[in-house]
């Protein structure tokens, strides 16, 4: 099988930049344990279709793994379709993540953004991040505690460390 995790450290994931010799080497790990034609086909397939009904862009900062960078309109249709598609499956939320950019180097774009990270049980090694980016002037997403009950207690934690408003949470 396919082992997706990465020996990689916490704080790597939180810099703009990533050096080619760490990405190089990140990505000779997970060749090692990941046989390209597990993962690329599902994202290659994939992709086009959340383009297409979604108005999805690919993030050109996601250099291991398959990201997607979307519009908080349309956040939880899409991930109701990412759960619920046969062809994705993603029945597991992983994390969802707030992000400040303001310390990031030569950054230009909105000050905030939530990620999140599914996994697919029904398709072991596929996993996909959907990224929403939040404005200081308008810090609210749509919850999707109500679609994956793990969201509630993460939510909480992004408003309670950046302020970002999850619209219709329960708490």
């Amino acid at each position: 099988g396919c082992v997706s995790l990465l020996p990689i450290p916490w704080a790597a994931f939180r810099r703009a930049e990533v050096s080619d010799q760490f990405y190089k080497s990140t990505k000779r790990m997970c060749v090692r344990n990941c046989r390209k034609e597990d993962i690329s086909p599902f994202f290659e397939t994939l992709f086009p279709v959340l383009e297409t009904k979604f108005n999805v862009e690919k993030d050109a900062s996601a250099h291991w793994d398959h990201s997607v960078i979307a519009k908080a309109s349309v956040l939880r249709d899409l991930i109701i379709f990412l759960r619920d598609d046969e062809s994705s499956k993603m029945e597991m939320l992983l994390d969802v993540v707030g992000i400040d950019y303001l310390g990031f180097q030569d950054y230009e774009g909105p000050r905030f953004a939530v990620e999140y990270v599914f996994k697919s049980i029904s398709h072991p090694g596929r996993r996909v991040r959907v990224k929403v980016f939040v404005s200081e002037q308008d810090l609210e997403v749509p919850t999707i505690s109500d679609l994956y009950p793990i969201a509630n207690w993460q939510e909480r934690e992004v408003y309670d460390q950046y302020g970002i408003l999850f619209k219709d949470h329960p708490d």
